[in-house]
């Protein structure tokens, strides 16, 4: 097990190579060590997991479906992955696609927002160990549950703050509050307040996309109950973002689980200059199609069958 100064160094060696184009030479001379030392220690980084190849497979179907949906949605980026049958390759693939591109961005960028939930996860275990110590990552909805505190955007922001080696922003808040005068005295913490106006403001978000089902991880974990789901599907919910439900017009829906949730609004997440959502199931593809019809998301990485499903929709 490595300690967190081994890590360190070995992510800064790794990064001057790999990312900022160095020469065994031009690290062993700033760190005052042999080149065959620099190799080793390259190697070691390989070898733990601080460096993952990823090898991006560009194809004529893919960047045909890129220009495409880069033009139906009008995006700032779109990123198509190959299909794979293999669903656990696929979800490996997209998520090293999301985490190439966020890792392009955080250097042009002060803030950054994170949702929560399983496709948030899996991104955060993605990210390799490598420092914006000028970054500053903001939860954009609460959560302080202890059963399912890894998916939480709490523990997802500090989780990848620790990767990247820079500050964070703390939600004291619970994922819903039970009534709606609850909600408003949380709302009045200064702490709470802060960190939601933080969110308000981030300069880039990276959010999953969800279904009001009994399959959904909202659903799973218990914060969706089954008059919960008949009350939204009464209201033609088409999906949510950050657990804040839309319907099929791309409205927020008034609802009780709506209103006593807390975290940034559509409203307030369209604001935002750039929204990247990431997802790939065949269940996701309405709730995909809303949230980038209706500019809730202007940046997209997805699979080849969500691309064309997303296209044959008018």
């Amino acid at each position: 097990m490595l300690t967190w100064n081994e890590k360190r160094q070995l992510t800064k060696i790794a990064s001057w190579y790999y990312i900022d184009g160095w020469t065994h030479e031009q690290i062993a001379a700033k760190l005052g060590v042999s080149r065959p030392v620099v190799s080793k220690q390259l190697q070691k980084a390989r070898e733990t997991g601080i460096i993952d190849f990823y090898i991006e497979s560009e194809t004529e179907t893919t960047l045909s479906l890129e220009n495409k949906l880069k033009k139906k949605f009008e995006l700032t980026y779109i990123k198509v992955i190959p299909n794979n049958t293999n669903l656990s390759s696929l979800k490996a693939n997209i998520m090293k696609a999301a985490v190439q591109y966020l890792t392009r961005r955080l250097p042009h960028i002060s803030s950054l927002g994170i949702g929560w939930g399983n496709t948030m996860f899996d991104l955060v275990s993605e990210f390799p160990y490598r420092p914006f110590v000028n970054l500053h990552i903001v939860p954009l909805i609460g959560g302080i549950s202890a059963s399912t505190k890894k998916i939480h955007s709490n523990d997802l922001v500090t989780q990848l703050s620790k990767k990247l080696m820079c500050s964070y922003s703390y939600l004291y808040s619970p994922f819903i509050a039970t009534t709606l005068e609850m909600k408003e005295q949380l709302l009045q913490i200064p702490e709470i307040a802060q960190t939601l106006s933080e969110a308000r403001q981030v300069d880039l978000a990276v959010v999953g996309i969800g279904v009001a089902s009994k399959s959904a991880t909202i659903s799973k974990v218990g914060y969706l109950s089954e008059e919960d789901v008949l009350a939204l599907e009464k209201a033609n919910v088409a999906g949510d973002i950050t657990s804040c439900f839309f319907d099929k017009m791309g409205n927020e829906i008034s609802c009780s689980f709506n209103l006593r949730t807390i975290g940034i609004g559509l409203k307030e997440l369209r604001a935002i200059p750039e929204v990247v959502g990431i997802a790939y199931e065949k269940e996701k593809v309405a709730s995909a199609y809303i949230s980038l019809k209706h500019k809730y998301l202007n940046s997209f990485i997805t699979n080849e069958d969500t691309a064309l499903s997303l296209l044959d929709m008018p």
